[in-house]
């Protein structure tokens, strides 16, 4: 095997680190690994003797390729059938793995990256930038092309829209708890029993991305929610070789529901106060066959 050069000995070093900033950028892991890949192919052109931090260098340089895709990514996003939902995340957080800042410790979590969601492009930039990897605003304009005063701006425009109140250790257990009692109520049919598990404002996300059965709107009340769940896996239960296994999914309690056809759906459950908030329904087919190897059924069910 061919040693390897000095360019990619550095850009290995961190590659985890740049997937896991572009991930937050983008919502898509596929996404998320072309950008890094863009990032490598700039790199490897670099003359690496004049960069001082190659750390630095490639976050800028990254930063601003998932600026140009979010851009273009946001006005597909703009004609999505039904609501949009990040692709899953399965894997450890690279960020969390190279000491990033607390406050971003639960950022992977799926109402973290909706927040985002809603940020410019660059607002999301440089509001990752600063807590992430705690860039300075001249190093943050760098990247942005603004000045000092415009990045504390948008940083500052950023944390307001952030809800940081559900990220400690004990809030997670909590929740996994609460996934107990979600899987106890399904199966026992019983919609007030599965009411009760629900905070009376609940919200469902469901995105089927117009090639599978999914609600074309958010689902409020947890009268509503718990219908459309027990309807769903009344669908589920007709199937031959129905399989649920549970799982850590954007660092929240989630099942994995398959069938013989292959992954039908990732949930993902989101509470606090021993009631459920957010549900979210991952069931677009392209989302899905990227998460991990499974198989996956390309017609609509």
């Amino acid at each position: 095997m061919p040693h390897k050069s000095r360019h990619a000995e550095l850009f290995d070093a961190e590659r985890s680190v740049l997937i896991g900033l572009a991930y937050r950028m983008l919502g898509q892991k596929c996404e998320a690994e072309d950008a890094v890949q863009d990032a490598y192919l700039r790199w490897m052109k670099a003359d690496i003797d004049t960069i001082n931090s190659p750390k630095a260098w490639l976050i800028r340089t990254t930063s601003r390729i998932c600026i140009d895709k979010l851009r273009a990514l946001k006005r597909q996003r703009e004609a999505y059938e039904g609501p949009w939902l990040p692709e899953p995340w399965m894997e450890n957080d690279p960020l969390s793995e190279a000491e990033a800042e607390e406050s971003l410790s639960e950022s992977l979590r799926i109402a973290f990256l909706l927040m985002l969601e809603q940020m410019s492009a660059q607002e999301r930039a440089a509001f990752l930038l600063r807590e992430a990897f705690d860039l300075s605003y001249n190093e943050i304009g760098t990247v942005l092309k603004k000045s000092e005063v415009a990045c504390r701006q948008l940083v500052s425009r950023a944390k307001r829209r952030i809800d940081t109140d559900n990220n400690s250790p004990e809030h997670q257990e909590e929740e996994f708890g609460l996934m107990d009692a979600f899987v106890s109520a399904c199966q026992s049919g019983d919609i007030d029993r599965l009411k009760g598990v629900l905070s009376q404002d609940a919200q469902l996300h469901s995105d089927g991305g117009g090639k599978r059965l999914a609600a074309l709107n958010v689902i409020h009340s947890d009268d509503h929610v718990a219908k459309f769940i027990l309807g769903v896996l009344k669908q589920a239960q007709e199937k031959p070789g129905l399989k649920v296994e549970m799982a850590t999914i954007n660092q929240a309690p989630g099942m994995l529901i398959s069938d013989n056809e292959g992954l039908q759906t990732v949930l993902v459950l989101e509470g606090k106060n021993g009631q459920i908030n957010n549900i979210y329904m991952q069931r677009n087919p392209d989302k899905l066959a990227r998460l991990y190897d499974l198989p996956t059924a390309a017609t609509p069910s």
